[in-house]
């Protein structure tokens, strides 16, 4: 079904089932991993998902396709539908990582960084962003801590409407490969991580902004030099560690004139910062919290704002 054993990953959207995608990964012939994402029976679901796994394509389609369950198709068939699309090329490989594009024009955009399943320093952050008058919130990953019980923040921030998108302990839990030392979190919270963005494209007034967490997009199977804002990501990531020390802006300044993006965005550091190298912005967002203290960002467009301020407040001052 593929040319090669390199892993291919797909995104499928259902039709007339529960769960809204199905995310399958391919190594030449055999059906190496399948999710069920979104909705539906979790229990049924990962039965599906383990029976297949390992299995030669052309061996499970039988199995599966025609299934009823309601509208004249299922979970199962709904797979065998995407194993189709797969095998007569209707269905591209998904991108090695989410790019989330938001083609909205805002002037003030606040931003948080590293949570780390502290839904009480959440909480402070977005009644602190609230009253500066945000239009959006973006939070650049890392929503959960393998230390932690990360339900209850992922609960809060699905219903904020925040736009967040994965960090690498985020991707760990959304792809199953966190360690028996991650607490434990809910199928429907592993599905939310596994739908969000790993990078996130935006408009502050006439500036493109791109947001991501760091250099873990770089380890993603298919990762390319050649994917989109892959010079922005390979440049930062990799003088991240090198931003407090201004040695290292000239060779960045030499590539910035490429840059897709206007301002860019990055949590990698754990770090505050604000630098401007070859006429682009460079952020950091640093932790939500330290200690009692909760900091967030806030991002503003127009010729007498400063573009970038932290503000800071207690955790229960907010």
């Amino acid at each position: 079904m593929t040319d090669c054993c390199q892993p291919l990953r797909y995104i499928y959207k259902t039709q007339g089932v529960c769960p809204p995608e199905i995310h399958i990964q391919i190594s030449g012939n055999t059906l190496t991993r399948v999710r069920f994402v979104g909705g539906g029976c979790p229990g049924n679901a990962t039965l599906v998902g383990r029976l297949l796994q390992d299995r030669p394509v052309e061996d499970i389609m039988p199995l599966i396709e025609g299934i009823p369950c309601r509208d004249n198709t299922s979970c199962a068939d709904q797979l065998a539908q995407a194993l189709r699309a797969i095998e007569k090329g209707d269905l591209a490989p998904a991108a090695p990582f989410r790019l989330a594009q938001d083609p909205t024009v805002r002037s003030r955009i606040g931003f948080i960084g590293e949570v780390g399943g502290n839904p009480q320093a959440l909480r402070s952050a977005f009644e602190t962003v609230a009253q500066a008058g945000a239009e959006t919130v973006v939070c650049l990953g890392n929503i959960t801590c393998p230390t932690r019980n990360n339900d209850e923040t992922i609960k809060a921030l699905r219903r904020s409407g925040v736009n967040a998108i994965q960090g690498p302990n985020d991707w760990a839990y959304a792809c199953g490969v966190e360690t028996s030392a991650f607490s434990p979190i809910t199928a429907s919270s592993r599905d939310w991580l596994l739908q969000l963005p790993q990078a996130y494209v935006f408009q502050l007034g006439d500036k493109k902004c791109l947001a991501f967490h760091g250099d873990f997009l770089q380890t993603l199977p298919g990762y390319s030099d050649y994917d989109p804002y892959a010079l922005e990501i390979n440049m930062i990531a990799g003088l991240a560690l090198f931003m407090q020390d201004e040695t290292v802006f000239p060779a960045l300044a030499e590539m910035t004139p490429q840059f897709t993006a206007d301002v860019i965005l990055f949590a990698q550091t754990d770090r505050w910062g604000h630098w401007q190298v070859g006429g682009k912005d460079i952020v950091g967002i640093g932790p939500i919290a330290d200690g009692t203290v909760v900091s967030v960002g806030l991002l503003q467009d127009g010729p007498e704002k400063r573009l970038f301020n932290t503000l800071q407040v207690g955790v229960n001052d907010a």
